[in-house]
């Protein structure tokens, strides 16, 4: 079965289990390795979700909350 929002499978122990802060969605327990989307004021690069965005990189707002390329024109 699927998990809800917010939560995702933990396929040994068979529970649904809450994602580690900031996370929005995620694929496991990891903050750095398995975030899907971030909570607001943190931003998706990767799979990690961060209070600010690489150098290059903009943090695009609510609800994407996520790091893109800046132009380079």
């Amino acid at each position: 079965t699927q998990c809800p929002s917010h939560f995702y499978g933990n396929t040994s122990a068979k529970l649904c289990e809450n994602c580690v802060a900031p996370c929005k969605e995620c694929k496991g327990p990891s903050a750095t390795l398995d975030c899907i989307s971030c909570q607001d004021n943190s931003f998706l690069s990767g799979f990690a979700c961060l209070a600010s965005c690489a150098d290059g990189f903009y943090g695009a707002g609510s609800p994407e909350n996520a790091c893109r390329a800046c132009d380079t024109a």
